[in-house]
């Protein structure tokens, strides 16, 4: 929504360009260890005793704030070389961007407070007063006359906000603290996911620095408007891998069971929208940006191939039964998987094949996943995913592809 308006609107590719890169550092400093963090404690909160609960809430967020102030510290400690990788148009918003940072990386673990002490309707409340308010802090700005500057300014309040919502969350909590050996216990849970988040999300940024490396700035913005999933599919699938986490936890074969039924729904919610999206995606790229995100149209309808690995959820078993370790072997084939195929298919097709190279990345990935349960735990797909009703849209969903191509 942000993208479309802001193509929507008098802002020039330029102004968007630097708002992108400014996103995508964020986004790249803080995705794996912030992940890595609230999916150990998906993990540990439902086998941790209810006196206890408390305590591990407020570990997290410190662990959060460790990180995130660490992380800032050395982002400004080597300001320079950043500015060279990124560029230098970002340089007047970097310590807006390093703000912004600040307060919004720990401010993630409300939404997780929420979801784990199962207060649905405030959660519910949270999210869209978020996405509503994020949404107009950062483009009503531009339609009003103003400029970037003004909409980083509104999102840093935005931020400061949430953090203190969170605070708040944790406040009302009931904990004593008892040193360092819990928040130790915790990292150790959570550094296989950090390590192996950071190998395997590494390579939505390393696609990024082979677009402007070989195609320059401006193909990077295309490319970045094209390189998105369907959002809705996206969030879902997520939210559901998050949700049944500490189910499988607690119990697995009837958590395996509800994730089987839940990702059915998904999967006749989404895959049937996501076809007719590529099947028309050509049309509603000039409609809603601009002509000249048409080529990110033909990168769109790659990445919503993605749909079909998504829609199988081998790696929410995986975190369920605590085996993080698995997770960062994985990822590393993963990344492998997607720089090779990513530079081999980008000198054979150009730009396209970026695409192309995280798609084999990401089905490689769950394939091994899916084999790493049926060897170690001798648990088929069958259990956990409605195999037949995946087979038979994901069949669908490529027949769509290769009639749009």
């Amino acid at each position: 929504m942000t993208g479309i308006l802001l193509a929507k609107s008098t802002v020039g590719t330029t102004t968007i360009g630097i708002y992108e890169t400014l996103m995508f550092l964020s986004a790249a400093t803080g995705f794996f260890w912030v992940s890595g963090i609230l999916n150990s404690l998906l993990s540990s909160y439902a086998v941790t005793e209810e006196k206890q609960q408390g305590q591990l809430l407020c570990n997290t967020l410190l662990l959060l704030s460790f990180f995130n102030v660490l992380l800032i510290l050395l982002l400004k400690f080597f300001e320079s070389d950043v500015l060279q990788i990124t560029g230098t148009g970002i340089q007047p918003y970097y310590n807006q961007i390093l703000l912004l940072m600040l307060f919004n990386n720990p401010a993630f673990l409300a939404e997780y407070i929420l979801l784990l002490q199962d207060k649905k309707r405030m959660l519910l409340t949270y999210g869209a007063l978020v996405f509503t308010l994020s949404l107009v802090l950062t483009v009503l700005p531009f339609y009003l006359g103003g400029n970037l500057d003004q909409s980083l300014k509104a999102l840093v309040l935005l931020s400061i906000t949430k953090f203190l919502f969170t605070t708040y969350l944790i406040s009302r909590q009931n904990f004593s603290f008892t040193g360092t050996k819990t928040i130790k216990q915790q990292l150790f849970l959570a550094t296989p996911l950090i390590s192996g988040l950071l190998i395997s999300g590494s390579a939505e940024y390393i696609d990024g620095f082979l677009v402007t490396s070989h195609f320059g700035a401006e193909a990077f913005a295309i490319f970045r408007y094209g390189a998105r999933e369907f959002p809705v599919s996206l969030l879902m699938a997520n939210a559901l891998s998050m949700a049944m986490v500490p189910v499988i936890a607690a119990k697995k074969n009837e958590g395996m069971y509800e994730l089987k039924q839940e990702s059915k729904k998904l999967m006749h919610w989404f895959f049937i929208p996501v076809c007719i999206l590529i099947l028309f995606s050509h049309k509603i790229y000039p409609f809603l940006f601009r002509e000249e995100f048409l080529e990110s149209a033909k990168i769109f309808n790659i990445y919503l191939i993605l749909l079909i690995s998504r829609m199988i959820f081998p790696q929410t078993v995986v975190m369920g039964l605590q085996q993080n370790n698995i997770l960062f072997r994985i990822s590393i084939i993963e990344l492998i998987s997607n720089v090779f195929f990513s530079i081999l298919l980008l000198n054979l097709i150009g730009i396209r094949g970026i695409a192309y190279g995280t798609v084999i990345a990401f089905s490689i990935e769950k394939l091994f996943l899916v084999s790493y349960l049926i060897r170690k735990h001798g648990i088929l797909p069958q259990a956990y995913t409605h195999l037949r009703t995946w087979i038979l849209y994901s069949l669908i969903l490529l027949a769509c592809f290769l009639l749009a191509s």
